[in-house]
């Protein structure tokens, strides 16, 4: 996925070109990586990039689905992962885990600023790639799941390609 030709997020050329905002919608940010250059061809070089991102939008399409509910419906439920979302609920802010910063003078540390839409509040924009709140047990359960090759407890999100064919 990261040899698609496409930016980081935060690379010069979609800060220069203003492709991503979290209050656009996947579909407005879609939009406005299609207008912009590629910066290689496809398979040309590794970059971490926001093609995981527009994957979530590929979902949406195939699906019929908004990639928060896709998520929910075929990942989250069948593996029990309650704590997992785009979000933070007020129910649950209180376990958020704080992130701080380290100064490169002194090194002391300091509380990382609010996001403009800070991850407490539903976000117009659902990034796979960079958006999804989680917790311990949560991710270890989708890990293990991993592990399993796509499946934990019966409950199968992942088909293997052998299995297909």
């Amino acid at each position: 996925m990261n040899t698609a030709g496409l930016s980081h997020r935060f690379g010069a050329l979609y800060r220069e070109n203003e492709v991503r905002s979290r209050g656009d919608i996947l579909a407005e940010l879609v939009e406005k990586v299609a207008a912009v250059p590629l910066i290689g061809d496809p398979g040309e070089q590794w970059v971490y990039s926001i093609s995981l991102t527009v994957l979530g939008r590929v979902i949406e399409l195939v699906s019929g689905q908004e990639f928060d509910d896709y998520l929910d419906e075929h990942v989250y439920a069948p593996l029990k992962m309650t704590d997992t979302a785009f979000y933070v609920p007020d129910e649950k802010a209180g376990r958020l885990a704080r992130a701080y910063r380290v100064s490169s003078e002194d090194r002391s540390l300091s509380l990382l600023p609010q996001m403009a839409i800070p991850i407490t509040e539903d976000p117009p924009l659902l990034e796979g790639a960079a958006g999804i709140v989680s917790s311990v047990p949560d991710y270890l359960r989708f890990l293990q799941a991993l592990l399993n090759g796509g499946e934990l407890d019966g409950e199968r999100i992942l088909q293997t390609i052998l299995s297909s064919l």
